[in-house]
């Protein structure tokens, strides 16, 4: 048994109680910061690889650094923001760009330069023209060395204007496009109204810029409801993808690219406002999320090349790993793990960049406190003078040989475009970038002409050449003619892209986007859709709106539409009245005016979308489709939900709602037709929509549920089904499944708690019956085990208590607690450090860090267990649906009184569909007069004697992670 003492310094590094802080949570003037050595004990390395120290605080003055890139000659360069998060009265600009450099190439810097000092707040910039492009609010300025000994010597303030309301909003995010130009990312709260060559480019509320130094350009790139990107990175094709750090969102930028204008101040789009968010991004597991790249290294093992990685620095510290795919026009997310996880909460890996060697760098800003919404900007616990770099390997391969870049002969940095890696070609293009035109251009063109055109990747190639040409202001026309025309779409969507940066001197832009947007590709058209925004013209929408005929996703859908938004003001659009992005701006009533004589498809189908507008109305136009298309009620409703789906419009429940409901003759009439729409492949198809099928599929053949229960087996799809059942509204149908379910129930030995509560939801019905279903669901709570008793308890909750029969009050959880219980354990769960810190304030926890309250044995079980764990803590391993925990829950007992303990756990044991009980506070009080003297926290073997956690055994070790890649 450990001493408090000692499990008091695994709960500050485990059980995120902010890093070693007293457990009084108001304790303002203390913070823990642990060497190096220290922090890197707390992080787990996904098996296989390596973490290892590349330079620190203890070596050089690194002091809180916001960002860092690598240069052509293998240095590290690094944004020192001691100053940040604002500048106090008779301070000094004291903020740094800094170099690092590993001379001898054993994985540790040797030397460190200041390149810049007395800078503000230097949240991004990127390494270019002998200098960095930096954001020194509220400027961009260009710092440059002219003399060559490695400092700058001029400074110019490239534009002036850029948002300084809020400090950790403002540009950052730097990244080079292949391009040319470079990308900057800027945060909600800011006006921006920055004067250049081209005229005042303004923005309010969050935008990415772009900006080409060569023609001294400045664009607003994309303007979205984000909050403070915080990330940009580019695919192979490049196609820019960026993170949106506080809601913890990543986004397929070209969804977003087009023009428009709603929101906007003034008359044109020069000054757009904060547009609103939906659900375009691709990716969400925790927040906040800072830093993007693309896995690109000879060093990290074939089946993870392609893989997304982004930061997390609150909650969850650490490295997310991501798949991702193409899918339609944007990104599909396939698995997701965790590459880096740290207990101690000082971590903050705020960027990520592969590095020469091949190894993943990882800036961490090692703070006690980041972020200044929730703390004081002069919280005494906000810390100064520390800062790491990391770098991450794979143990079993080698490392890289660096590549030689930095004064390399133009044809040898022509040939590195060739590279599979993404960073080489990256800092090879730089290269090729500044060195002239006259220098390069000609032997691009000849470079050009030696390419195999039977080379798997000869289109890339091809494209890599086009980006040189387009970064000198000289594009090749004739070549991007042959790109548009490329097999690999990919590069027929980064051509057509182009065209939208050099319509302006591309004589044949309109000819090539007329063909471009009825490209089979989604993406392609995406990109022409984007393109054509900026063609100023009505011809523009009318092929916007022809295209839109073809199969579309939601993404490409809102790009469509916010283009079509921009385009109407330059006069009507020939055949917009009747699109669907006319129809769906109507009111319900509109809609509804729209049914007479014979109305477009079109309105048919947002009418059923609709479940505001009346039953009678619906009924209308599902008459008239039936008669259109001489079909059945359900192949109607599947045709439209398909046209729906086709057309972006993913919510099709109020149609799958109906489907459910149909009446057991439209049932046994579509019962071909549910079959048919379960036969297809799962992941094509809708999730109510196949609930919806299996309900009809019941309801049509109720005498025969067994059949359709072994069609589900063979899908494993049960759950779907039970959930299908619970549609079922008819009572005589239920009648006739009750018994059939219950028994299927009782025997199934796989069945979960969702399909048992769902199986006997739609039973709740028979109220003639309710006595003897309540009956078998209290057996099944007590003789069933836990999840049988999750499903049986979860069932009768469904039902209003005042229906419940006399007896069952011990299953009524939070029907029967008093509201302002409630109330208050919501608010100690959210309080700042405790529960939801770690656990989140959904419940659903951090992955391999700390375990989900949802569905949760110790949680909803035992009574005095929970009591104990919360009250002592709990040390040691455990299992969590499936997944391994180290667990290290703090002591909360000397926090909580005891009917603010007795609030908490309540509301934790009945909230997110949990089934526990009420505790009172003479159990908590119980609890703690048994054991007046405790002063360690529980063993996980230990309390799990007392009071036994269903199917548990104790593990032996934590299972070793498999690669979800391999």
């Amino acid at each position: 048994m450990k001493h408090f003492k000692q499990a008091a310094v695994a709960v500050a590094l485990m059980g995120g109680v902010l890093n070693g802080l007293a457990l009084d949570p108001n304790v303002k003037d203390k913070a823990v910061y642990l060497s190096p050595e220290e922090s890197r004990a707390t992080m787990t390395v996904y098996p296989g690889y390596e973490m290892e120290l590349f330079a620190s605080e203890v070596d050089f003055p690194i002091d809180n650094p916001v960002a860092m890139q690598w240069d052509q000659k293998g240095r590290l360069w690094i944004a020192n923001a001691p100053t940040y998060p604002h500048i106090k009265p008779d301070e000094k600009f004291k903020d740094s760009i800094v170099v690092l450099e590993d001379k001898d190439h054993d994985g540790k810097a040797d030397t460190y330069t200041v390149f810049a000092d007395n800078l503000y707040i230097p949240m991004g910039f990127v390494v270019g023209d002998n200098g960095v492009y930096v954001s020194n609010e509220p400027n961009l300025m260009h710092l440059q060395d002219t003399d060559g000994d490695g400092i700058a010597d001029k400074k110019e303030i490239i534009l002036h204007g850029f948002g300084s309301e809020d400090s950790h909003h403002a540009i950052s995010a730097f990244q080079w496009a292949p391009d040319g130009s470079f990308y900057m990312a800027e945060g909600t709260f800011l006006v921006s109204n920055v004067e250049t060559p081209w005229g005042v480019k303004r923005t309010h509320d969050s935008a990415v810029w772009r900006f080409k130094p060569s023609r001294q350009q400045l664009d607003v790139f994309s303007n979205y409801g984000w909050s403070n990107p915080w990330g940009i990175a580019f695919d192979k094709w490049g196609h820019p993808i960026l993170l949106d750090a506080s809601p913890g969102q990543n986004y397929y930028l070209p969804h977003l690219m087009s023009k428009f204008s709603e929101d906007m101040i003034g008359p044109t789009i020069e000054y757009p406002g904060k547009h609103a968010v939906n659900e375009l991004s691709f990716f969400k597991k925790g927040r906040p999320n800072s830093g993007a790249e693309f896995v690109s290294s000879h060093n990290f093992p074939p089946e993870v090349q392609g893989t997304y990685l982004n930061g997390q620095c609150i909650g969850f510290h650490g490295i997310r790993w991501i798949t991702v795919e193409e899918n339609g026009s944007g990104i599909l997310t396939t698995k997701t793990n965790d590459l880096v996880q740290a207990r101690d909460t000082n971590f903050r890996p705020i960027a990520l960049q592969f590095g020469p060697d091949g190894a993943l760098y990882v800036c961490d800003y090692y703070n006690n406190v980041i972020g200044h919404m929730q703390y004081e900007f002069r919280d005494t616990r906000r810390g100064v003078g520390h800062g790491r770099i990391w770098r991450i390997r794979y143990k079993d391969r080698p490392l890289s040989t660096p590549v030689k870049i930095a004064g390399e002969p133009v044809e040898t940095l022509l040939n590195l475009l060739k590279d599979p890696i993404l960073r080489t070609r990256y800092q090879a293009r730089r290269e090729l970038q500044e060195r002239g035109a006259k220098e390069v251009l000609p032997a691009t063109a000849k470079w050009l002409k030696q390419l195999d055109s039977k080379h798997p990747d000869y289109d890339l190639h091809r494209l890599e050449a086009f980006w040189i040409y387009q970064s000198y202001d000289e594009p090749n026309f004739p070549l991007l003619e042959e790109l548009l025309k490329a097999k690999e779409s990919n590069v027929r969507a980064t051509a057509t892209m182009a065209m939208r940066f050099e319509a302006y001197q591309f004589p044949d832009t309109m000819k090539h986007l007329r063909k471009l947007i009825f490209d089979p590709n989604m993406r392609v058209r995406l990109e022409a859709v984007n393109a054509l925004s900026c063609m100023d013209s009505t011809e523009a929408a009318a092929l916007i709106i022809k295209a839109s005929e073809m199969p579309m996703d939601f993404g490409l859908y809102f790009a469509m539409k916010r283009s079509l938004d921009y385009l109407q003001r330059f006069g009507p659009i020939p055949g917009y009245d009747n699109s669907v992005f006319s129809i769906r701006k109507l009111s319900d009533g509109e809609l509804v005016d729209h049914l007479s004589g014979n109305w477009p498809d079109q309105v048919g189908y947002e009418i059923l979308s609709r479940n505001g507008i009346k039953a009678d109305e619906h009924s209308k136009v599902i008459a008239g489709f039936r008669q259109r298309w001489k079909a059945t009620q359900a192949e109607v409703l599947f045709r439209v939900a398909d046209s729906l789906k086709a057309t972006g419009k993913d919510d099709v429940g109020g149609i799958a709602r109906r489907l459910a409901g149909l009446s057991k003759q439209d049932s046994e009439q579509g019962r071909e037709a549910f079959t048919g729409y379960l036969k297809r492949d799962a992941a094509a198809t809708d999730a109510d929509l196949r609930r919806a099928s299996y309900a009809g599929l019941l309801h049509a053949s109720a005498e025969n549920a067994q059949s359709v229960i072994k069609l589900a087996e063979g899908k494993n799809e049960v759950d779907m089904l039970m959930a299908g059942s619970a549609l079922i509204t008819d009572a005589a149908v239920q009648g006739k499944l009750y018994p059939v379910l219950l028994a299927y129930v009782k025997s199934s030995k796989t069945i979960t708690a969702e399909a048992v509560r769902d199986a006997m939801r739609g039973a709740m019905v028979l109220k003639q019956q309710r006595e003897d279903i309540f009956k078998a669901m209290a057996d099944l709570a007590e003789n069933g085990g836990y999840v049988k008793r999750r499903g049986a308890i979860s069932a009768m909750q469904n039902v209003p208590y005042k229906e419940w029969p006399k007896g069952y009050d011990q299953y009524a959880g939070r029907l029967k607690i008093n509201g302002a219980k409630l109330r208050l354990g919501a608010e100690i769960f959210r309080r700042e450090n405790f529960c939801g810190q770690c656990h989140m304030s959904n419940g659903e926890g951090v992955p391999g860090a700390f375990p989900p309250l949802q569905a949760n044995q110790w949680v909803e079980g035992d009574a005095e267990r929970m009591i104990k764990v919360a009250m002592f803590g709990l040390e040691g391993p455990l299992e969590v649906h499936g997944v391994a925990y180290n667990a290290a829950m703090p002591p909360m007992g000397g926090l909580l009184n005891d009917e603010e303990m007795a609030a908490v756990l309540t509301y934790v044991r009945t909230s997110w569909d949990n089934t526990g009980t009420e505790i009172m506070p003479e159990q908590v009080a119980a609890v703690r007069a048994k054991y007046p003297d405790r002063a360690a926290l529980w063993q996980v073997e230990e309390i799990v004697k007392d009071h036994p956690i269903d199917g548990w055994t104790p593990p032996k070790a934590a299972p070793k992670k498999k690669s979800e890649f391999e």
